[in-house]
Parts: C-alpha cells; sequence; structure tokens
C-alpha cells in the first residue's frame, strides 16, 4: 500500500522533469509562423469623409415638451371656451360620434330634428343645441343630408380646442364610418 503513493510522487517527478527543458524550438517556430510579418500602414485605405448634415428643427417647438402658452390680458375671442362639466349627461353622450348614425330627419312647427340610432340600435331625436359623442359635441346644425356637431377637445395645457364634425345621413345597407374615426 505504501508502493502506491511513491510510485505516483516517482511519476510526477518524471513529468514535470520533462517540463523543465529550455529548449522550446517548435513553439517559437509555431509563433513566428502564426504571426503575419509587420504590414506597410501606407497600404490601408483612407476613411471616406462622411458628408456633412445640417439640422433645420432646431428652432421649431420640441413635440415633447408642452406647447408654451403665452398669458393675455383680455380673453381670446378665438378661443373655445370649456364646456361646462357639470351640466347633466345627454343619453347620446355616452356614445362615440363613430357609433351614432343620422337615419333620418323630422320637421314640425319650423324646427328640424335629426333621428340618430346609437351603437344599441335605438333612435333617438336631435336637435340644435343638443349634446351628442364623448367630446362634448353640440348639435350647430341639421340639414337633410346631416348633422354638423361642434366638438370641445382638450388641449392637453388646460385649454381647449374647437373640432368640426358632421355626421352624414346614412344609407339603407351601410354602415357609416366618420372621417375622424380612420384606424
Amino acid at each position: 500500500m505504501k508502493l502506491l503513493p511513491a510510485s505516483l510522487a516517482a511519476a510526477a517527478a518524471l513529468a514535470l522533469a520533462g517540463c523543465a527543458d529550455d529548449d522550446h524550438e517548435d513553439l517559437r517556430a509555431f509563433v513566428q509562423g502564426a504571426t503575419p510579418p509587420n504590414q506597410d500602414t501606407a497600404a490601408t485605405p483612407a476613411a471616406p469623409t462622411p458628408t456633412r448634415f445640417s439640422y433645420g428643427a432646431a428652432s421649431l417647438r420640441d413635440p415633447f415638451q408642452p406647447a408654451a402658452t403665452t398669458p393675455t390680458n383680455g380673453a381670446d375671442a378665438s378661443a373655445p371656451t370649456a364646456p361646462d362639466l357639470n351640466r347633466p349627461k345627454a343619453p347620446l353622450e355616452r356614445f362615440s360620434i363613430g357609433e351614432l348614425r343620422m337615419v333620418g330627419t323630422l320637421a314640425r312647427s319650423g324646427l328640424t330634428f335629426a333621428l340618430v340610432q346609437d351603437a344599441r340600435e335605438r333612435v333617438h331625436r336631435v336637435q340644435r343645441g343638443d349634446f351628442l359623442g364623448t367630446d362634448f359635441g353640440e348639435v350647430h346644425a341639421i340639414d337633410a343630408a346631416g348633422i354638423d356637431i361642434a366638438e370641445a377637445i382638450s388641449d392637453g395645457a388646460g385649454g381647449w380646442a374647437r373640432r368640426e364634425r358632421r355626421i352624414p345621413l346614412a344609407t339603407l345597407g351601410t354602415t357609416q364610418q366618420d372621417p375622424g374615426d380612420e384606424p
């Protein structure tokens, strides 16, 4: 049993003795063959000159920053007023403009009414001054071809913008797609 550790120690000593040789000619020859000779740097092509680009939108407003508001001393007549957020909502204000269809008109005592069908296929009678749509749309005009609506849209900076929309008269068998609701 004592012979086994001694024989292992002797084998390890012989293996290490073989590595003590300073004559590594085969290794030197391999390294010399694997390394390419120094190349002349004059043969390296010159880097192309980049084309100049002039950014012309630096003076425009940054789209990721809120629009600057200029304080005015008096009320701006062209700016829409904020809608009355405390008034009771009309039944058609639960539906977007794209879900409403004008299906006809009625005239009585000099007043013109529009017949509007909602997404649940219920028909409602609306007149000038009524509200419909989710963006505070107010009916401004009704004719045989459609309904003109003015909506109040928040501009994100505490103000309101006005958007004109029209609900055209729907023909039988077709569905209405409002240009403002396109994907």
